[in-house]
């Protein structure tokens, strides 16, 4: 596969390409605004017709047969076809991970991968609520690293074949970001919290939260491995935890609203607790005796 592929630089400049019998263009049938206008909107890059499908949803779909059916007939009319695309997010608190959230092309990759096998073909890829002003290629480095597919699964990298393209100011600033043919297996925020704390005992690894969860006092400090270094270094853990805004304790009814992802108030006694694996939760009379048997001490 040739580093910046003829494909990408014919869709970059609006003209087609062909793929065996296939012809594609950004403004072939299926394209949609974000394909048409790719270089304001996000940038392309080129993936495996493979990578693709791991990537969409792939849940059984009652259309398949009839757009299988409409896009060979389209071919064999030398109907023009829009590129690949997918929407992905950006991580955030719930999701540590790039992952993908819309797609179109699922049919056009099957029949790709049925036409002319597994080769790279450009794919139009739009971070939600970022323009293409806004990418840098370590953003583009890090979702060839690895996402999340709309089913949930994580896909580690490389996701992307060759190159990729995007413009700095959305329109005629090109930039290429050259992408490994390897990357490095994806440690999560949690594995590495992991490592640094029980390096002294390798065994607990398995055992031990990613995320703790303190409350009393009508307050609820969450602790993520910067805060469990402060502690591990000797700071007090109720200067080192950070206190979320959202939870809210209500004193004469003795419940709680708004409690963080995985937790609910469905302990002993309507004490808060964590139903989602790797996640802990406190009260803060047993912080203190918590710390010092999570930390090893």
């Amino acid at each position: 596969m040739p580093r910046n592929p003829r494909r990408l630089v014919a869709l970059d400049q609006g003209k087609q390409y062909r793929i065996g019998p296939l012809t594609f263009d950004r403004e072939g049938a299926g394209a949609t605004s974000y394909t048409m206008d790719w270089s304001y909107f996000g940038f392309a890059a080129s993936m495996r017709p493979s990578m693709f499908l791991r990537l969409a949803f792939r849940k059984d779909d009652l259309t398949t047969d009839r757009q299988t059916a409409r896009m060979a007939q389209g071919v064999s009319e030398g109907i023009a076809f829009a590129p690949l695309y997918l929407m992905v997010n950006a991580p955030g608190d719930r999701h540590p991970h790039y992952r993908v959230t819309g797609h179109e092309g699922r049919h056009r990759a099957n029949q790709i991968l049925a036409l002319v096998g597994d080769d790279p073909v450009p794919v139009v890829m739009q971070v939600r609520y970022v323009r293409a002003r806004d990418l840098t290629p370590e953003t583009i480095a890090t979702i060839n690293r690895g996402l999340v597919s709309q089913d949930g699964d994580y896909v580690h990298g490389p996701i992307f074949a060759g190159e990729a393209i995007y413009y700095a100011d959305g329109y005629s600033d090109q930039r290429v970001v050259k992408l490994p043919d390897h990357v490095e297996p994806y440690v999560s925020e949690e594995d590495e919290l992991a490592d640094l704390l029980f390096a002294r005992n390798p065994a607990r690894v398995q055992e031990q939260p990613a995320i703790v969860y303190v409350y009393g006092e009508g307050a609820f400090w969450k602790f993520q491995r910067p805060q469990l270094r402060l502690i591990e270094q000797g700071e007090p853990w109720y200067e080192a935890g950070r206190i979320l805004r959202t939870p809210a304790f209500n004193y004469r009814t003795g419940r709680w609203s708004n409690l963080p992802d995985g937790v609910d108030q469905s302990g002993p006694y309507g004490r808060p607790y964590a139903w989602k694996n790797h996640v802990e939760v406190v009260g803060m009379d047993e912080a203190n005796d918590f710390f010092a048997d999570f930390l090893g001490e």
